[in-house]
């Protein structure tokens, strides 16, 4: 089990990431995987991916952790063709503070639960 947390939990600091590790197959069209009450530094927090990536999109809902939130939380979304993302979107509104090349979305002040939707064109 620890294996698989850090696939898709790991601290750095004051720093979270998540999703780092997580095999491109996993995200699959149709595919759906993720980690639930999984305990950090931070509390304890959860991350469900959902693809639809033949219609051009990964999505991830966080439930974040909300002890001692962590400064910036970096969520990597990995397609599974290693197309880069074009645009996301969190909690439904455009978002762009997003490093395609990194395959990384970076968020601040996330103390609620959040969804989140990488898109490729």
């Amino acid at each position: 089990t620890y294996w698989l947390r850090m696939m898709f939990v790991q601290e750095r600091g004051d720093e979270l990431f998540l999703g780092s590790a997580v095999p491109r197959y996993w995200l699959a069209d149709g595919k759906h995987c993720g980690i639930e009450n999984a305990r950090t530094y931070f509390g304890p927090m959860s991350v469900k991916y959902e693809s639809q990536a033949d219609e051009g999109r990964i999505q991830m809902t966080i439930d974040p952790p909300r002890r001692n939130p962590p400064k910036r939380i970096l969520v990597r979304f990995r397609h599974p063709d290693g197309r880069r993302m074009t645009r996301c979107q969190v909690n439904g509104r455009a978002y762009n503070r997003f490093a395609p090349a990194k395959e990384l979305v970076v968020l601040t002040q996330c103390r609620k639960p959040t969804r989140i939707i990488a898109y490729y064109d």
